[in-house]
C-alpha cells in the first residue's frame, strides 16, 4: 500500500478546511471526559431546555419555518459552550442547532432573486456552523454506542434535538430553492437506467456489513474491483472539493446517484493512502445532502443520510491513524503533523476509517405530495385557499420525472363573498406529460384512481373524516408539468394572431388527448376534465390535490407512497368500470383465426384464454423504425409451435400495438399469462397482469451492464422499470439478454462509475438478434412457471 504523495498541489493530500483537525480533537477529548463523567450534567441548562421544547411546540404550526425560533437561553449556551461542552453536550449541540437555524434564516432573507448569482458564489462556503454540529452530533452517537446501535433518548438526553434537525434541513431546502430553483435533486431521470444498475451493485457489495475493511483488501473481491475501476475519481483530484459542490448543485438531477460515485471514491483514497483525500470527499458528500436530503430519507438506497453523516465525523476524528509519514498538508503547502505519524496504514486503522453503518438511524418527514383543502378558489391557475394555521406556502407535486412546488396563495376572504360549489370535489391531477408513453401514464392514473376509489370505499365503509368522493362529483382540473400543455400564459410580445392560433392548437391537444385517454379518465371523473390555467374562476367547498408518488424503479419507504394496495384498488376500479368490455375484446383476441396484423395459434388448437390448462402467450413486436424489435421474427414464433400442438399453450403476437385504442390493449394483456416483448413502454400494461403472470423482458446484445440492469433472474430486477411494475403487480419478471451466453465484461465496464448520458441509449435503436435455443428455453420454464401457478 503506498503512501500519499507529499506534493502540496495534490488535491487528495491536501486539506481544504485547515479548522477541521482542531474542531475534531477539542471535541473528541471533551466527549472522552463527559463519558469519564458517568451521567450528564444538565441542570445548569434545564431552563433552556424548556424553554426550546415549548418553542417548538408553538412553531408546529409554522411549517414553512418563517418564524425563527426565540429561545434567549440557547444563544447563552452556544456562547459559553465551553462551560457546558463536558457536562452536557445534548445542550451545547441544541444550541448549535438554533445558531445554524438563524444563520439560515439570515441567508433566506438575504438572498432574493435580485442576489442569485452573489449567493450562488458565496453560499456554498458557509458551512462551518453546520461541520461543527455534525461532528459533535455524530460524536456523541459513537461515544454512547459502544459498538452496538443506540437511540435518540440515549444519545439526546430528552433534548428535543431531532425536532429542531428537521426545520434546519427544510431551511436549507428552501435556501437552495431560491438560489437553484430549476433544480430537483431527488428526480434521478436523467440517466437512469445507470443510477438504479448501481444501486443494484451497491446492495449486492454489503457496504453496511462489518467485514468490508477485510473485503476490500482481498484484490479478488468484487467490492475492491470496483474500487480500483473507479477511475472517474481521479478526475477530481486537483479540484476544489467546494468547487465540486457548486457543480452538483447546478448540474445534478441525482443526489443519491453523486453520493454513490463519492462513496466509493472514498473508499478508493483510503485504499491509496490518502486518507485526506477521504476526508475532503466526505465533507463534500455531507454539504451534498443539504441540497435535499429527503432523497435518502423518503427512499431506500443502500446508505442513508445518517450514515453519510456518520462517516465524515469519523473520519475526522480518526484521520490522523492514515496520514502516513506526516503528508497530509493544508491548503498553504504546510504539513499538518510533522512528527508521531504512522509509517504504514495498518488494518486496525484503516477499520477505523472505512465505510460503517451509524449506530443512530434517524427518520425524517413524510413527502407531502397530496392535500386536502377546504374553501378553495382557482382563477387563471392561482390556487387561492382561505387561510388557516398549518397550510403551507407551497403545494408539492410527485411523479416518476421528480417533484414541483406550487404557489399556494392565502386569503382572508369570507365564504359570504363567494359561490362556493358544495356539490363538486375539485381534483388538481398532476401529469408529468401529455403522450401515450404506457409507462408514464400509469405513474398517474393508478395512484389517482386509488385516490378516488380508495377514499369512496373508506367513506362507504363508515370513516366519516373522509369526505365522499366519487368519479360523479369531481371535476378533474388537469395540471401537466410542461412537456406539451404549457402551464405558464403565452408570451404578451407575440403577436395577437399568433397567440390565438397557439391557444386553438393547444385547445385542439388537450381535446385529442382527452379523447384517446378517456376510458382511464372516467376512472376518475364522468364530466369533461379541464386544465389548470384555463379554469377562469372557480370555487370549491373542498379540493384534492395531487396524487401519492408512485415509482416503479425505486423502492419508496414513506407511508403515502403507492404500493401493492393501491394497485389493487386500480384494478378493481377498471374491472368494476370497464370488465365486461374487455372480458368480450380478450375472447374475440384469442378465439378467432388470427386476422391481419395479428399472428397466432390457430382457434381449433386452443380453448380460450384462461381454459383449462391452457397458457396465454402474448408476444409483442415492436415497429423496425422506433428499434428494439425482434429479427427472425417467424424463427421466434415458430418456436411456440411444439407447445400449442401440444395443448399447452394458447399464443398471439402484435405488432400493431401503438395503433390499437387504449382499452384493448389494456383487455389483450389483462387476459395473458406470460408475456414476451423487447424493453419498451408497452410492457408497462404487465401492471394489469394477474397475479402469478411471468412476463419475459429482452434487451439488445452488448448493453453495458452499467447502463442497464438485467439480471437474467427472476424477481432479481425489482427496481428497474418493469421489475418494478412486477413488484407492485405481483407478477414475476425477468429480464433476458439477447447474447447467446452472459457477456464476459471487463471490470472497467462492469463497475463503470463514469456518468451516463443520452449518447450513452445508443442500444435503444438497435433491434434484438435473439438466439433462438435460448429464446424457446426461456419462454418454455415461463409457461411451466405460468401453469405451476
Amino acid at each position: 500500500m503506498q503512501p500519499a504523495e507529499a506534493h502540496p498541489a495534490l488535491g487528495t493530500a491536501v486539506l481544504f478546511n485547515e479548522n477541521l483537525p482542531h474542531i475534531a480533537g477539542s471535541l473528541q477529548e471533551s466527549l472522552r471526559q463527559h463519558l469519564l463523567l458517568k451521567h450528564d450534567q444538565c441542570g445548569a441548562a434545564a431552563s433552556a431546555k424548556r424553554e426550546v421544547i415549548h418553542a417548538l411546540q408553538d412553531a408546529q404550526l409554522d411549517v414553512e419555518a418563517k418564524v425563527e425560533l426565540e429561545v434567549p437561553s440557547l444563544l447563552k449556551i452556544y456562547n459559553a459552550y465551553s462551560d457546558y461542552i463536558v457536562g452536557c453536550p445534548q445542550a451545547v449541540l441544541q444550541a448549535t442547532a438554533a445558531k445554524l437555524e438563524g444563520l439560515l434564516q439570515h441567508l433566506r432573507s438575504t438572498c432574493s432573486q435580485e442576489l442569485v448569482h452573489a449567493c450562488r458564489m458565496t453560499t456554498p462556503f458557509m458551512f462551518d456552523v453546520f461541520i461543527y454540529y455534525l461532528l459533535l452530533k455524530y460524536g456523541l452517537v459513537d461515544a454512547y454506542s459502544s459498538h452496538a446501535n443506540v437511540t435518540a433518548e440515549d444519545v439526546f438526553r430528552g433534548w428535543p434535538i431531532e425536532q429542531h434537525e428537521g426545520r434546519v434541513w427544510f431551511l436549507f431546502g428552501a435556501l437552495w430553492r431560491v438560489i437553484w430553483r430549476e433544480r430537483d435533486y431527488c428526480a434521478c431521470v436523467e440517466a437512469y437506467d445507470y443510477y438504479t444498475t448501481m444501486h443494484a451493485l451497491f446492495e449486492t457489495l454489503h457496504i453496511g456489513r462489518g467485514d468490508l475493511h477485510g473485503r476490500l483488501q482481498r484484490k479478488s473481491s468484487e467490492i475492491r474491483r470496483m474500487v480500483e475501476a473507479a477511475e472517474h475519481c481521479e478526475e477530481w483530484l486537483e479540484k476544489d472539493f467546494q468547487r465540486i459542490f457548486s457543480s452538483y448543485a447546478k448540474h445534478s438531477a441525482c443526489l443519491p446517484g453523486a453520493l454513490m460515485e463519492n462513496i466509493i471514491c472514498l473508499q478508493r483514497w483510503l485504499l491509496a493512502g490518502k486518507v485526506v483525500g477521504s476526508l475532503n470527499t466526505a465533507e463534500m458528500m455531507v454539504k451534498l445532502l443539504t441540497l435535499s436530503d429527503t432523497c435518502l430519507e423518503d427512499t431506500a438506497w443502500p446508505f442513508t443520510k445518517a450514515d453519510v453523516q456518520y462517516n465524515f465525523a469519523r473520519l475526522a476524528q480518526n484521520w490522523r491513524a492514515g496520514n502516513v509519514a506526516c503528508h497530509a498538508m493544508n491548503r498553504f503547502g504546510e504539513q499538518l503533523e510533522e512528527h508521531g505519524c504512522p509509517e504504514k496504514l495498518s488494518n486496525e486503522a484503516l477499520g477505523h476509517l472505512l465505510w460503517k453503518p451509524s449506530p443512530l438511524q434517524q427518520h425524517g418527514a413524510k413527502v407531502e405530495c397530496i392535500f386536502d383543502l377546504s374553501d378553495v378558489c382557482i382563477a387563471n391557475g392561482v390556487v387561492t385557499v382561505r387561510r388557516a394555521p398549518g397550510l403551507p406556502e407551497q403545494l408539492q407535486t410527485c411523479s416518476e420525472t421528480g417533484r414541483n412546488r406550487h404557489k399556494l396563495k392565502h386569503s382572508d376572504f369570507s365564504e359570504s363573498s363567494f359561490e362556493f360549489d358544495r356539490e363538486t370535489v375539485g381534483f388538481v391531477l398532476n401529469l408529468p406529460e401529455s403522450g401515450d408513453n404506457v409507462w408514464h401514464n400509469l405513474h398517474w392514473i393508478v395512484p389517482a384512481a386509488a385516490r378516488v376509489h380508495g377514499r369512496r370505499q373508506a367513506s362507504l365503509s363508515g370513516e366519516r373524516s373522509l369526505r365522499p368522493v366519487s368519479p360523479d362529483n369531481v371535476l378533474l382540473i388537469l395540471l401537466f408539468d410542461g412537456y406539451e400543455f404549457r402551464e405558464d400564459e403565452l408570451q404578451v410580445d407575440l403577436p395577437k394572431e399568433k397567440i390565438e392560433l397557439e391557444r386553438a392548437l393547444q385547445k385542439q391537444r388537450f381535446e385529442q388527448w382527452v379523447v384517446r385517454h378517456a376510458p382511464l379518465l372516467r376512472l376518475l371523473t364522468s364530466s369533461p376534465p379541464v386544465m389548470l390555467h384555463t379554469l377562469r374562476s372557480r370555487c370549491f367547498k373542498h379540493v384534492l390535490w395531487g396524487h401519492a408518488e408512485m415509482r416503479a424503479d425505486r423502492e419508496l419507504k414513506h407511508d403515502t407512497a403507492v404500493g401493492i394496495k393501491d394497485v389493487e384498488i386500480f384494478k378493481n376500479a377498471l374491472n368494476h368500470l370497464h370488465g365486461q368490455e374487455m372480458d368480450a375484446m380478450a375472447a374475440k383476441f384469442w378465439r378467432l383465426d388470427p386476422p391481419k396484423a395479428i399472428y397466432g395459434s390457430q382457434s381449433s388448437q386452443q380453448r380460450g384464454a384462461g381454459a383449462g390448462a391452457t397458457v396465454s402467450v402474448l408476444i409483442i413486436q415492436r415497429s423496425f423504425a422506433h428499434g428494439r424489435a425482434f429479427l427472425t421474427w417467424s424463427n421466434l414464433t415458430q418456436a411456440l409451435s411444439p407447445l400449442a400442438g401440444a395443448g399447452q399453450i394458447a399464443w398471439r403476437a402484435l405488432d400493431d400495438l401503438e395503433h390499437r385504442p387504449l382499452l384493448q390493449q389494456a383487455a389483450f394483456f389483462r387476459s395473458a399469462d406470460v408475456l414476451v416483448g423487447a424493453v419498451g413502454a408497452a410492457l408497462g400494461w404487465m401492471l394489469l397482469m394477474k397475479p402469478g403472470s411471468q412476463v419475459l423482458e429482452w434487451i439488445p446484445r452488448g448493453v453495458q451492464p452499467c447502463l442497464y440492469r438485467c439480471s437474467e433472474e427472476w424477481n432479481s430486477d425489482y427496481l428497474g422499470m418493469f421489475g418494478g411494475l412486477g413488484r407492485l403487480a405481483q407478477v414475476d419478471h425477468v429480464c433476458l439478454r439477447s447474447d447467446p451466453k452472459p457477456p464476459q465484461v471487463p471490470d472497467a465496464k462492469r463497475f463503470s462509475a463514469t456518468r451516463a448520458t443520452a449518447r450513452d441509449a445508443y442500444w435503444r435503436l438497435e433491434n434484438l438478434q435473439i438466439d433462438l435455443e435460448k429464446f424457446t428455453r426461456w419462454v418454455e420454464e415461463g409457461v411451466r412457471r405460468a401453469a405451476g401457478k
